[in-house]
Formats: structure tokens, C-alpha cells, sequence
């Protein structure tokens, strides 16, 4: 759960200008008009997990908009990765919940911190923001020996966070931060005396969030959230959220299995589409990442995550799948304006069947969130990944396809379509 020190690049752009001339960015229609939301049909990549300038993406012409997450100390990028991306916004990386001993030397905090809080500092002066272990001692996030969890909860530490951060961000150029770790449970990185339940972690963590959200916010900077688990606990996204520019769900439907990726279908699907449907409706911008960071798979976990993504996309929502580093040339696709939102695709006589399409002005996208496949005639054609002209597609579960128009797709709203066959279904 969270980046850990990762960083990368998220497209979902949202402009180029200096920080002085940003308005107050909580909502997304309180953006200047310069950085107008791209329209819900095109994809704005997100790419991270990795400690160089984001170079996958420099040479190629995505449909969205690139916002580029960089470590606090490669502030110096700022202007090439504006050079290559005229509208691209500029993140610097935060952890909210820990301090490193390794940005720490000699008894003195580095310049440029990924965190809010040096551990020097807190160790010689605030011994009190550190969370204990519930069997004793400072509590070590399990799987990362140099990173101590700190008292989230504590207002002192939350003013001492929201201060640090937005001085860095104001003086380097920053456009907003992202805000790694969110924590919803008690155990993400091991259990603290302080914060021993799901509840009471979450209460210290949305309180925390209502300081520092506000806190960028009103200062004209992004704030943006990566917030794990958030499926688990009903209204909690939508609340968290409400204090915030956007945030981030980082193993958006599919994540590691192992041999490959597991994907979410059925209700747990619709939890995963309501957190970006939610964000837009209230203003919000999500970045969803799907996939482990490990496995380059481009296959179904791909298509249906990012299908799934297109059904949903407000415009203002970017995504990425697994490493991130890897170009995909669906990316670049250009679907248009939608001509509403999605839908359920009826089959027979199943006023449900979980097939669920969107129409857009260039192209038609679906998800296939039931254990049947589905086999769907278009009544038009259309060009498939690979570029074939293509009239039907057969739709196994948990999967989705994407398709552009061609010569013959519809210029208006398109027909409806029609399930001529299926496996599973009786």
C-alpha cells in the first residue's frame, strides 16, 4: 500500500503555469480555463515507480494531459518536463506517515525530503510523534527497515507536516503534492499501540487530512491522496475525497496473483467505478493505477482495467497499468466526447447481464464484469486493438475491449447492440 518512496509520472494534466497563478485547485472546475479537462474519451497515462525523469513517455503524443510525480530533490526537472509537455502539471512526492533515517545525516535532515517530517528533527526534538509498536518500542513499518510510521493523529505533527511540505512546494516550484500512504487499517505496516483498530486509524488519518488538504488547497496546490483499501469501508473515499483535490487508488481492480494479475468483477467492480463516477461527481480527479508494479502483462488485465477506466472517465481521471514504464499505444487513442454514461447492456431477457457499454462520438467501449462470456453483435463496424476491422467481439469474463471507429462506425448515436451468443448463460 502506497509508493513507498516511488515516484513516477501521472498523466492527468492540468497546466503549465507558474504556481503563482494557480487559482484554488479543490475542485477541478476551480482550475483556470487553460486547463480545460480533456474530454472523457482520452486517456491520460499515469506513470511511476521510477527514479529517473519519466522518459517512456517523453516522444510520444498521449490523448490526455501529463502530470509528472518526481522525488522532492529532482525539483531541477521541473522545466524539462515542462518543455517536453506543455500542459503538464508538476508533483513532488510526500509520504504522510513516516520518517526516514536515510534522508537524515549527521544529525541533520536533508534539504529535500520524501516526507513531511525529517527524522532528525522529530527524533531530537518531537520523541512524542512517533508511534509505538503494540508490543513496545518505535513502531519499524514492516517491509521497510528505514521507515518509522509517525503519529498521524497528532495535530502538532499534522501543522508541523502541512508547514514543511508547503514551504518546499512554494519555494521549488511544485504545482501540488501527492500524499502517499493514507492508511485505512490498523495493519498495513504493523499495528500501533495509538491506532490499534481500523476506526481509530482512520479517524487520526481523515483528521490529518482535513489539515493538510485544506492547508494546500487554499494555498492554490494540488493535493492528492493515495488512499488504500478504500473498497473495504463504505462512504469512506467519498469522504476523504471531499477534503481533497483528488486521490489516488493504486491497485485500481487488478493487482498482483503471482503467475499474474487478479482482477475484481461482479459488486467489487462497481465499488472500484464508483470511486472515480463519485470523485467526478463531486469535482474530483482520481489517478487509478492498476496492475502490479512488477508485471508487464498487456493483456486482459489491461484491457479491462483500462476499459473500465473509459466507462467511468469524467476527463479528468488518469490511469496507468503495472510498471508504468511501458508505452501502450491505446494511450494514445482519441474516443471523443461521450454521448452519456454507461450503460447495462441487456441480454434476452436478463434485465441485468453485468455487460456494460459506453458510446463515444469516435468509438464504443465495454466491460464484461459476469463469469459468462458474451459474444455482442455492433450492428457497425469498428477497428479493434490491433487495427482489424472488426462487426462482433466476443467478451469472456473480466474483460473488456476498446474500440475506434472506422469507415462505417456510427456518426450519431449508435445503434444498440445485440447479444447473439454466450457460454454459461441458460
Amino acid at each position: 500500500m502506497g509508493f513507498k518512496g516511488r515516484v513516477g509520472v501521472f498523466a492527468l494534466t492540468l497546466g503549465a503555469g507558474a504556481l503563482s497563478s494557480l487559482f484554488l485547485a479543490t475542485n477541478v472546475s476551480d482550475l483556470p480555463v487553460r486547463w480545460a479537462t480533456p474530454a472523457p474519451g482520452t486517456v491520460s497515462p499515469l506513470i511511476t515507480d521510477t527514479q529517473e525523469p519519466p522518459a517512456p513517455v517523453y516522444g510520444q503524443t498521449t490523448s490526455g494531459r501529463p502530470v509528472v510525480v518526481l522525488n522532492a530533490w529532482q525539483y531541477p526537472l521541473i522545466p524539462q518536463v515542462r518543455a517536453q509537455h506543455l500542459g503538464a502539471v508538476v508533483l513532488v512526492y510526500k509520504d504522510l506517515s513516516s520518517s526516514r533515517p536515510s534522508a537524515c545525516q549527521n544529525g541533520q535532515d536533508q534539504a529535500e525530503l520524501p516526507t513531511g517530517v525529517g527524522f532528525c528533527l522529530a527524533n531530537a526534538v518531537h520523541p512524542e510523534w512517533f508511534l509505538q509498536a503494540s508490543g513496545g518500542g518505535r513502531l519499524v513499518e514492516s517491509g521497510y527497515s528505514d521507515q518509522y510510521e509517525m503519529d498521524y493523529g497528532n495535530p502538532s505533527y499534522q501543522q508541523a507536516w502541512l508547514a514543511n511540505v508547503r514551504s518546499d512546494v512554494q519555494a521549488h516550484g511544485w504545482d501540488g503534492v501527492i500524499m502517499d500512504n493514507a492508511l485505512t487499517t490498523a495493519d498495513a505496516y504493523g499495528v500501533a499501540a495509538q491506532y490499534p483498530s481500523h476506526a481509530s486509524v482512520q479517524a487520526a488519518m481523515r483528521s490529518m487530512l482535513a489539515i493538510v488538504g485544506p492547508g494546500l488547497t487554499s494555498s492554490g496546490l494540488l493535493a492528492i491522496a493515495n488512499i488504500g483499501g478504500a473498497t473495504q469501508f463504505p462512504g469512506l473515499w467519498d469522504s476523504w475525497v471531499s477534503l481533497l483535490s483528488g486521490a489516488e487508488d493504486e491497485f485500481f481492480l487488478c493487482w498482483g496473483g503471482g503467475a499474474g494479475d487478479v482482477c475484481q468483477s461482479g459488486k467489487a467492480w462497481s465499488a472500484y467505478e464508483s470511486e472515480i463516477t463519485d470523485a467526478t461527481s463531486l469535482g474530483k480527479m482520481v489517478l487509478a493505477h492498476s496492475g502490479d508494479y512488477s508485471l508487464e502483462n498487456a493483456g486482459r488485465a489491461f484491457e479491462y482495467s483500462l476499459a473500465s477506466y473509459l466507462l467511468a472517465n469524467g476527463g479528468a481521471s488518469a490511469y496507468s497499468f503495472a510498471s508504468t514504464l511501458v508505452w501502450h499505444p491505446e494511450y494514445g487513442y482519441q474516443l471523443g466526447l461521450p454521448w452519456g454514461s454507461y450503460y447495462n447492456v441487456a441480454y434476452y431477457n436478463l434485465a441485468r447481464t453485468e455487460l456494460y457499454k459506453r458510446d463515444f462520438h469516435a468509438g464504443t467501449v465495454m466491460v464484461n464484469t459476469s463469469p459468462y462470456t458474451y459474444v455482442v453483435n455492433l450492428g457497425a463496424p469498428y477497428m479493434d486493438s490491433s487495427g482489424a476491422r472488426v462487426s462482433s467481439v466476443s467478451i469472456p469474463p473480466a474483460s473488456g475491449v476498446v474500440l475506434r471507429s472506422t469507415t462505417g462506425s456510427p456518426t450519431g448515436t449508435p445503434p444498440p447492440v445485440v447479444v447473439s451468443g454466450s457460454s454459461g448463460l441458460r
